[in-house]
């Protein structure tokens, strides 16, 4: 089955955290309200890349609403 989503906001978009992005992503803070639903920033890229020595694959993203970054995600495989 595939699944088919379409983005009411189009500026919406993923970017694979590499060296120029790194330190953005790094010090983004959620907000007071977040912190009971998600982690920092900082604890998912370093738990996603704890996962390595697993032989996991790991890629971090940074999530884009045009130009501004918004959040970071970790997806470990």
């Amino acid at each position: 089955m595939e699944h088919v989503f379409e983005l009411k906001n189009k500026n919406v978009h993923l970017e694979k955290v590499n060296p120029d992005n790194f330190d953005d992503l790094y010090d983004l803070e959620v907000t007071e309200p977040q912190k009971n639903f998600v982690a920092s920033n900082r604890y998912s890229m370093a738990e996603a890349y704890a996962h390595l020595p697993n032989g996991d694959f790991v890629q971090c993203f940074g999530i884009y609403d045009g130009e501004m970054r918004k959040e970071n995600t970790c997806e470990v495989f």
